[in-house]
């Protein structure tokens, strides 16, 4: 299986060319392997449909509220599925969704994520069980006075950054396994 070093993600760019040539622009500067599209993209031209295809990585796009099949196909792209499932950097595994709709058909494990869009608002956190939550909010419609941003996924790392300089405003690490020997000497 193909190691992803870095997924750049996002959800709800409604439309907006100039939004997603900043999103891909950024990813690509970064040096992201895919890009993950939680929902809403909205692709209402052509254009946005061969920026999509003519990105340096792979695509991930999952379908939101606001998608319509026949944006879709105006824009050159298949209609995406409501859910995906995704392997992360590092291992583990991601279950995609707008969030609009019901919880993961899949169950999820610690050290999985869930990723999500519809909000509008940023979220980065662990639950009580060990499942990652990451939103990365909107970049083109960011809701409470908060910045156009995007998501990245490391290996070691889960990172919010600001769309316009790609700067960090909230990281989550990774919790290492315990290997299996030193699991076995606890029990």
């Amino acid at each position: 299986m193909e190691e992803h070093q870095l997924l750049a993600v996002t959800a709800d760019i409604h439309g907006d060319e100039e939004v997603l040539s900043q999103v891909i622009a950024l990813a690509s500067r970064l040096g992201a392997s895919r890009l993950v599209i939680a929902g809403d993209l909205c692709p209402r031209t052509a254009m946005m449909g061969r920026m999509l295809t003519g990105a340096p990585f792979g695509l991930v796009i999952v379908r939101g509220n606001c998608d319509s099949v026949w944006d879709h196909v105006d824009a050159g792209l298949p209609l995406p599925r409501e859910e995906a499932f995704i392997s992360l950097p590092g291992g583990h595994s991601a279950q995609v969704t707008h969030g609009h709709l019901v919880p993961p058909q899949r169950p999820l494990e610690a050290g999985d994520a869930c990723i999500t869009g519809h909000s509008h608002i940023p979220r980065l956190d662990r639950d009580e069980e060990g499942i990652i939550h990451l939103n990365p909010g909107s970049p083109a419609r960011p809701r409470g006075g908060l910045v156009p941003s995007l998501g990245l996924i490391y290996p070691d790392r889960f990172l919010l950054v600001s769309l316009a300089d790609g700067r960090p405003y909230k990281e989550l690490m990774r919790q290492r396994q315990a290997s299996a020997s030193a699991r076995n000497s606890l029990t």
